[in-house]
């Protein structure tokens, strides 16, 4: 939180208690709507750049025409625009910035990057959120599945196998609250046959997985299948593997 708010807080008169419960709101809002203790006239005041509660883009250029005249040079400041900015929108604010007196202008029109230096990402994210709820519901009503993703950060447990002297590695991951969620084998040297074939066994079961389909369906599908690799293993409970499946 920018240090200059409790200093406008207690200049305003706001108590030590209700500036640190503002400032407490807002780091964790990212804005002063409904902040414990804060009069809603004094909402203005905090108004930034993007957010919640974001400046107009003509009160960009008006606060510069407002200080132009005190300054020889042009201004070094980017009028911010929403996403849903239109052309017209735009030529307005370099149209009224000219008729004000204003040197020269930037603007900038949210997410028109990959990558941009200011974003409002708690708003963004709580939309995706709304979002990706809603599609779930309607999948539901729908009769469709629906794809239970697996968090950033799971628990996995990866295991070393040998069959018939081919060495590989199996790594399981689950979700949080139980059940497996993705399975991977590495088998084979990268780029040969044998690696794409296990590369893509593995997304299509993950995938498969994460869609509702139980582990026991595949079980009974791939048991007792025949293929190289197959023979003698490492593993003390299975001495004898017809294939890696």
């Amino acid at each position: 939180v920018n240090q200059t708010i409790p200093r406008a807080l207690r200049r305003l008169g706001y108590t030590e208690e209700t500036v640190e419960a503002i400032v407490e709101y807002i780091g964790e809002n990212g804005h002063v709507v409904d902040a414990p203790g804060l009069k809603p006239e004094h909402y203005s005041i905090f108004d930034t750049a993007m957010g919640q509660r974001s400046i107009t883009p003509m009160g960009h250029v008006r606060m510069m025409a407002a200080v132009q005249p005190f300054i020889s040079g042009a201004i070094s400041k980017t009028v911010n625009m929403p996403e849903t900015a239109t052309v017209e929108e735009v030529e307005e604010i370099y149209f009224e910035a000219w008729k004000m007196g204003v040197k020269a202008l930037a603007i900038y029109r949210d997410n028109c990057k990959v990558g941009q230096p200011l974003s409002d990402a708690k708003a963004k994210k709580a939309d995706e959120l709304v979002d990706a709820t809603a599609e779930a519901v309607q999948a539901v009503l729908a009769g469709q599945p629906v794809r239970r993703r697996l968090p950033k950060t799971r628990p996995s447990r990866t295991t070393s196998f040998s069959v018939a002297g081919a060495e590989g590695y199996m790594t399981a991951g689950s979700y949080p609250d139980d059940g497996l969620g993705e399975v991977f084998l590495k088998l084979g040297k990268q780029g040969s046959t044998l690696a794409g074939v296990m590369d893509a066994f593995s997304i299509a079961i993950s995938i498969a997985l994460q869609y509702g389909v139980p582990l026991e369906a595949f079980v009974s599908k791939f048991v007792n299948m025949r293929f190289e690799p197959a023979g003698m293993t490492d593993d003390p409970d299975i001495r004898i593997s017809q294939s890696i499946m």
